[in-house]
């Protein structure tokens, strides 16, 4: 799970290299926006998560038995 910026995919190309999928991505309106769903879905999340130690904020990853959150739907549901 990673936030980026619109001018810049380098986190997403970082993750990918060191191994990790991405499976989804989702505009938001600002940086702080981003922030809330990104901690929103770590939380919903927590109970996979593991660690990589190749990619910075490795923290931020989660095993393959993960149930997948469709970052539109999860927005909609109002981030539950």
């Amino acid at each position: 799970m990673g936030v980026t910026t619109m001018g810049s995919d380098q986190r997403l190309v970082t993750h990918e290299s060191a191994g990790a999928t991405i499976v989804d991505t989702f505009p938001t309106a600002n940086y702080q926006q981003a922030l809330r769903l990104e901690r929103a879905v770590l939380d919903a999340v927590a109970k996979w998560r593991t660690s990589n130690p190749w990619v910075s904020g490795g923290g931020e990853v989660w095993k393959d038995e993960v149930e997948l959150i469709r970052l539109d739907k999860f927005v909609e549901r109002g981030m539950k």
